[in-house]
């Protein structure tokens, strides 16, 4: 399919191994945050009270972060700035790509909005990648960006 092909589009699994490097970075966020607020000078009882919101947060944010990696196997991006989110049984849904969404020369974070209005954020690594696929994310990106990274709606 050529590349200026209004059809143009790319089709990229996330790796397991950045999904890890993903949910060890927040695993360490949450001890390091732990010991942080152990070794502040807040007294009795608010030390144990930040200490619970501080984990509660986190395990909100990792519960969320695997829920979205439960529910996106790949992401299909289009040249016309339409998104899809395939689940692990093949079924695509529209999906949008938020504000805060970024494609460099070898990283990729995207920010997904679900059609049900869920969220979740998937960090790509090019070393991950075939090249045509990762050349394909980054035509697509430079090419249709302007659709790309609209926070309208939930």
């Amino acid at each position: 399919m050529p590349e200026s092909s209004p059809d143009f589009e790319v089709t990229l699994r996330p790796d397991r191994r950045a999904r890890r490097l993903l949910t060890t970075a927040a695993v360490i966020g949450l001890v390091a945050g732990s010991w942080i607020i152990t070794a502040s000078g807040f007294h009795w009882p608010w030390k144990p009270l930040i200490l619970f919101c501080w984990w509660l947060d986190c395990g909100l944010q990792l519960r969320q972060l695997q829920r979205g990696m439960r529910r996106l196997a790949a992401l299909r991006l289009a040249a016309d700035g339409s998104v899809r989110a395939v689940d692990a049984a093949g079924r695509q849904a529209p999906a949008a790509l938020l504000a805060g969404s970024v494609v460099g020369t070898r990283i990729a974070w995207l920010r997904v909005r679900f059609v049900d209005g869920g969220r979740h954020a998937e960090l790509l690594l090019a070393v991950h990648c075939a090249p045509a696929e990762w050349h394909a994310l980054q035509l697509i990106w430079r090419q249709s960006g302007r659709f790309f990274g609209q926070d309208a709606g939930p």
